[in-house]
C-alpha cells in the first residue's frame, strides 16, 4: 500500500479527528475525485490545456490530503505539462492517473471502517 497511499498521512488524519473524520474525508476523496476524472478525461480530449491544468492541479490537492501519493505525482506531471502546453504525452499520463485512481480507491476502501 505505501506506493500508493502514505500511511503516515493517514495516521495523522486519525490523529486529528478519528475514523468517523477519516471516513468523511475519503468520502469526499471518492466524490470530487469521480467528477475531476471525468472533468480531465473530457479536457485532455479536447485537448484544452487551460482547463486540464486547473483539474489536475485541484485533483493534486485533493490526493496530498489523503496521502496518495502516486496519484499526486502524475497529476503533477498533467499539471505541469498541460501549463507548458505540451500535450505530447497527455494521453499516457491519463491512462496512468486513471489506473492509479482505481488502485487508490480500492486502498482507501480498505482504510474506510464503519
Amino acid at each position: 500500500m505505501s506506493d500508493i497511499i502514505d500511511i503516515n498521512v493517514i495516521d495523522s488524519l486519525k490523529e486529528i479527528g478519528d475514523q468517523e473524520f477519516l471516513n468523511e474525508l475519503i468520502d469526499i476523496f471518492f466524490s470530487q475525485s469521480e467528477e475531476l476524472m471525468r472533468d480531465i478525461n473530457n479536457f485532455s480530449e479536447k485537448k484544452d490545456s487551460e482547463s486540464l491544468n486547473k483539474a489536475s492541479h485541484k485533483l493534486k490537492g485533493s490526493c496530498l490530503n489523503l496521502g496518495a501519493k502516486a496519484m499526486s505525482a502524475t497529476c503533477q506531471k498533467i499539471e505541469t505539462s498541460s501549463r507548458e502546453n505540451d500535450l505530447s504525452k497527455i494521453d499516457f499520463n491519463v491512462s496512468e492517473l486513471t489506473k492509479l485512481h482505481q488502485e487508490t480507491c480500492t486502498e482507501l476502501k480498505k482504510l474506510r471502517q464503519e
